[in-house]
């Protein structure tokens, strides 16, 4: 059993945080669902970070317009943690989805970008394109 599944079994068997004095019963199937997915939009987080990937909450390092780029090719790509995070980051920073135009606006300066800290060294998003693609990810 993976280590996210784990934790996904383990939060069906607690009450969700901020929550813990009310009976299972009491606490409504939307709460439920928002915490699962969150401690797996976490695990999702996590594991790229691993992986080199950060810098989204610099708006010098990464545009809101490349965001909402991601999220919609995400969409496409069919894995709701990847556009839930996406959401998410642009949530936090109190942006807006961009329409099409700025979304593509923009996509020369996102290849051009300054280097994002990874593992002890440091990449540009355009380097950790290419390694993406020879890898074979998406």
């Amino acid at each position: 059993m993976s280590d996210d599944l784990r934790k996904l079994k383990a939060l069906d068997q607690i009450a969700p945080s901020g929550m813990a004095d009310l009976g299972r019963e009491s606490v409504h199937p939307d709460d439920l669902a928002v915490d699962r997915f969150a401690v797996a939009m976490k695990a999702k987080l996590a594991k790229k970070r691993a992986e080199g990937r950060g810098g989204w909450e610099d708006p010098e390092q990464c545009t809101g317009a490349f965001l909402s780029r991601l999220l919609v090719e995400h969409v496409e790509k069919g894995d709701p943690l990847d556009v839930g995070n996406l959401a998410m980051m642009l949530h936090q920073r109190g942006e807006r989805i961009s329409n099409e135009r700025e979304r593509y606006a923009d996509k020369r300066r996102d290849k051009i970008a300054p280097p994002m800290p990874t593992n002890g060294g440091s990449r540009t998003r355009a380097e950790l394109e290419r390694a993406k693609r020879r890898e074979g990810g998406a």
